[in-house]
């Protein structure tokens, strides 16, 4: 019987991966498959489908037949939706059995080597978050961008070394979550003792961004300069989608979050409001070049419009909003323009 803080023998810890899933079927396979195929063996998988109307759940109990051998729990829900993530992620932390908790959603996938990286980090008691760099896949695997942290962060706040300096990075500076939760791993009694996942308001409760910052006031960070997730793109994700909302959400919770501990924003509240407000009009930029995509050739345009109003973005980004409204109006997308402006084209995201 395995019991907690136990960290004796070769597979010191277990880990309880937490996968949250909603028509999935495309991809439910390769994110199972990618815990099943872990060559760190001591783990268990803790599976919930929000009501999927794909046949996701029939896919999923194949897999648990066809792996009996395997730790992997499955509860079905009906569906709740985006505004209920918060509720159903602590809803799965409260059947988990390990010292250390994974974060994999249904679409996303782990190379083989993800959990023998980072498990032996939590042997330094200080340490309560692990993570790593991550690629960007698209709907059919291919990689579309990998973001390399340490090119854009210091170690210091990526080993968030004195404790609380990545929360100025993550809210102050707007990063935001540069810990991307596909390469997560955390340490159980840190989760507990903020109170499980925090979520952000709105329509879309999503747990990363005030978990992570939570987090970061508690103990320091591990980094990995290595790939240690695969974040699947595509154009229906809640993050495309939605990204102006959780943006504006973040950076409610951001001040909320320096109200109670105004010692981490250090009277810097005036550059924490320019700095959410630059990465807010980004946000717009990112939803419009979607929309641009998938010929929503209106919703693109009232966007662009917007942002060539906005007296608080630079010249630069008028000038790309500019470009957008003009793409909007003769019905082309802005991708091969943004090879040049952002250095990535979000083609690769649309279904195929």
């Amino acid at each position: 019987m395995f019991l907690k803080g136990n960290c004796m023998g070769k597979d010191k810890y277990l880990v309880s991966v937490i996968m949250l899933t909603y028509n999935h079927r495309r991809y439910i396979k390769d994110a199972i498959e990618s815990v099943i195929h872990q060559t760190y063996r001591n783990w268990e998988l803790i599976i919930i489908d929000d009501g999927s109307s794909d046949n996701t759940a029939e896919l999923i109990l194949q897999i648990i037949k066809e792996n009996p051998d395997k730790e992997i729990k499955f509860f079905e829900q009906r569906h709740k939706g985006p505004e209920y993530l918060g509720a159903t992620y602590n809803s799965a932390l409260e059947k988990v059995s390990g010292d250390l908790i994974a974060i994999l959603e249904g679409d996303d996938k782990w190379p083989s080597y993800k959990l023998i990286t980072q498990v032996d980090d939590f042997l330094d008691k200080e340490v309560v978050l692990s993570f790593g760099d991550y690629s960007w896949i698209s709907p059919n695997g291919k990689i579309i961008r990998t973001i390399t942290l340490s090119k854009y962060l210091p170690y210091s706040v990526l080993l968030n070394k004195p404790i609380g300096i990545a929360t100025w990075y993550m809210a102050g500076l707007a990063y935001r979550t540069f810990s991307f939760p596909c390469t997560v791993l955390i340490r159980y009694s840190s989760l507990e003792q903020i109170g499980g996942f925090k979520e952000l308001k709105g329509k879309v409760h999503l747990v990363d961004f005030p978990t992570f910052l939570e987090l970061a006031s508690l103990g320091s960070f591990k980094y990995h300069n290595v790939v240690l997730g695969y974040w699947r793109r595509h154009i229906d994700s809640l993050t495309t989608k939605s990204n102006i909302e959780i943006n504006t959400e973040a950076y409610k919770y951001s001040i909320h979050f320096f109200s109670l501990h105004p010692e981490l924003l250090q009277d810097k509240l005036s550059v924490v409001n320019k700095s959410w407000k630059k990465n807010l009009a980004y946000s717009y930029l990112e939803q419009g070049r979607a929309l641009l995509i998938v010929k929503k050739w209106k919703k693109a345009r009232d966007i662009f419009s917007f942002l060539t109003k906005d007296t608080n973005v630079s010249i630069k980004l008028k000038i790309i909003a500019l470009l957008g409204l003009i793409c909007s109006i003769i019905h082309i997308d802005l991708e091969p323009l943004m090879n040049i402006f952002r250095g990535y084209n979000l083609r690769g995201i649309k279904e195929k």
